[in-house]
């Protein structure tokens, strides 16, 4: 997404999410990029997931990094006397009338009960809230919280349950939860729900974690693994879950790790994008060497910078392995360097640029938006919607290599422009068919 998506969707101030990403950049640097053409940033899975789980850190300090609609929240229990009373000397129908909107506004956002004094709140107005949303749990004070109210703040959201008393916990509930989990996470605004969320089953006590409890946590979120029991972690049915994702199969045993279970799970994660998301963590440094490192290095399984940048994947190599590793990185980047050379002087030869190279994107980008043409050399199953958008705005005639699922949606995007128009003049691919 890009850095605009994740401050709306997020709450975060942009100016803030830039000067951290600057702040991280060595951490970041494989996981933030620049559009060549839009010039626009774009973060992935692991930078979204750095920057939400860095500020909830406990040393982290950084204030400005919080989402402006906590700012101004008051939690439960701190408002003033003064705020908190000035309502004892309304009259009865001020009370009523107040009352009324409260009750109304407690339907529309689950935050909005925590706007309101506790001294004013009612059994009644507490209930009205948590059925319409189910995190309004967290702000119910304690006298008004009751096994029922629980059982429908749970049903209403998953996440309610980390909110709940143990004493109210039941198996019932539980399951409630867990069949609704997936669904919960859209509600979610906080960095404290958010981070309950993804690890809801931490929230469970021991004897209600049973293997289908665990294995639907798991089934949401990878960060739920180290509250499952070690019983079930060894498992078939888990082992395959956990071992689709860097997070969770650092947790499977060492003995598991084979030669060529690494390899069939390194092609697994260049299938999924998992490589450049997150390199070669979650492997166990004891299964490579400087000769394994090397063949997957070849195969493109893995990057030179994933082990010489790493204390940990480094570690099992001599200083001479490494001056090795560094210098395959140096030569494949001068060679990069040699075909973007080669772009510049004419785009259609992005042709010899291989596919496999995780930069080959950026680079087939750059081409398109330099030749529209160019876009007829990009194979067909790595042509995205930004790539041919960019292409036909460079050159109408490049539609015709435009695949079939977003050739419609682009003529639309430039029926929708103001300067459609000169369309009609260009004797094309798209005049013909803007003058039917």
């Amino acid at each position: 997404m890009t850095i605009k998506e994740f401050c709306t969707e997020y709450g975060k101030s942009e100016t803030n999410v830039r000067a951290k990403i600057a702040h991280n950049k060595d951490k970041l640097k494989d996981h933030v990029s620049k559009s060549p053409y839009t010039r626009t940033i774009t973060i992935d899975d692991f930078a979204v997931s750095f920057l939400l789980e860095d500020r909830r850190s406990k040393g982290s300090s950084d204030e400005s990094f919080e989402r402006k609609s906590e700012e101004k929240v008051v939690p439960k229990g701190t408002m003033s006397n003064e705020t908190a009373d000035a309502f004892q000397n309304w009259n009865d129908a001020k009370k009523k009338r107040v009352m009324d909107i409260c009750m109304e506004q407690v339907k529309k956002y689950h935050r909005q009960l925590s706007y309101i004094p506790d001294s004013f709140k009612t059994k009644e107005l507490c209930r009205c809230a948590v059925e319409n949303h189910g995190l309004a749990l967290q702000y119910v004070p304690e006298c008004f919280v009751t096994k029922e109210l629980c059982d429908i703040a749970v049903k209403s959201n998953s996440v309610a349950l980390s909110y709940v008393p143990d004493k109210f916990k039941s198996s019932e509930m539980i399951q409630t939860a867990f069949n609704n989990y997936s669904e919960a996470r859209k509600h979610c605004i906080s960095s404290d729900e958010l981070d309950r969320d993804s690890k809801l089953l931490k929230y469970v006590p021991i004897i209600f974690r049973t293997e289908g409890i665990c294995f639907k946590s798991l089934l949401v979120s990878d960060c739920n693994v180290k509250y499952i029991p070690i019983k079930y972690l060894s498992t078939d049915k888990f082992i395959e879950k956990m071992i689709s994702s860097p997070v969770s199969r650092k947790y499977i045993s060492l003995s598991f790790w084979t030669k060529d279970k690494i390899k069939e799970t390194l092609q697994k994660d260049n299938q999924t994008n998992y490589a450049n998301r997150f390199g070669l963590n979650g492997y166990p440094k004891e299964c490579f060497n400087y000769k394994l490192y090397v063949e997957f290095i070849d195969q493109k399984l893995i990057d030179p910078m994933d082990i010489y940048r790493s204390d940990y994947y480094s570690s099992v190599l001599t200083r001479e392995e490494m001056k090795k590793i560094r210098q395959i990185d140096i030569d494949e980047h001068n060679r990069l360097e040699e075909i973007y050379a080669l772009i510049q002087q004419d785009s259609k030869n992005i042709r010899l640029m291989p596919t496999n190279n995780k930069k080959y994107s950026v680079y087939a980008l750059t081409a398109v938006c330099k030749c529209g043409e160019a876009l007829r050399y990009v194979p067909m199953e790595m042509r995205t919607e930004n790539m041919c958008q960019a292409a036909v705005e460079d050159n109408p005639d490049a539609i015709l290599y435009v695949p079939d699922e977003y050739r419609q949606q682009i003529i639309e995007n430039i029926r929708e422009r103001n300067d459609w128009i000169k369309y009609i003049f260009d004797d094309g691919y798209l005049s013909d068919l803007f003058i039917k």
